[in-house]
């Protein structure tokens, strides 16, 4: 993504939210023309206030109602749980993220702070003999 992002004279000030394979910016219209014509670029669309975070599922083994979540830079994951609601199961300051069962409805709340990336199912992880 670095590549990408270095193309298109995007500088890291501009990004508000990012994960795997994606980010949020604030663009001007010559970035967004650039990117449009990058190979490497699959999808460039006009974000919108209230967007949820990105959620991804697993192809494993999912635990119910368990997600991994991502928060953006300068966020404190502690901080977004608790104003959330969510007993956190797992902070992970290094990580910038936390871990946590929820219901629908605060998963929902969830990817739709600011300060949260993305959202991922949790899983089992078997290691094999």
């Amino acid at each position: 993504m670095e590549i990408v992002l270095a193309q298109a004279g995007i500088e890291s000030g501009q990004i508000y939210r990012s994960w795997e394979g994606g980010f949020g910016a604030v663009l001007s219209g010559a970035q967004v023309d650039v990117l449009r014509r990058t190979p490497r670029v699959d999808l460039v669309e006009q974000d919108t206030e209230g967007r949820p975070a990105p959620y991804w599922r697993t192809s494993g083994d999912r635990i119910d109602g368990s997600y991994l979540v991502a928060v953006a830079p300068g966020a404190d994951p502690a901080v977004v749980a608790a104003r959330l609601g969510i007993a956190s199961a797992s902070i992970w300051h290094a990580l910038l993220g936390f871990g946590a069962e929820m219901t629908d409805v605060q998963l929902d709340r969830l990817r739709r702070d600011p300060d949260v990336t993305y959202v991922e199912e949790d899983a089992h992880i078997y290691l094999a003999d």
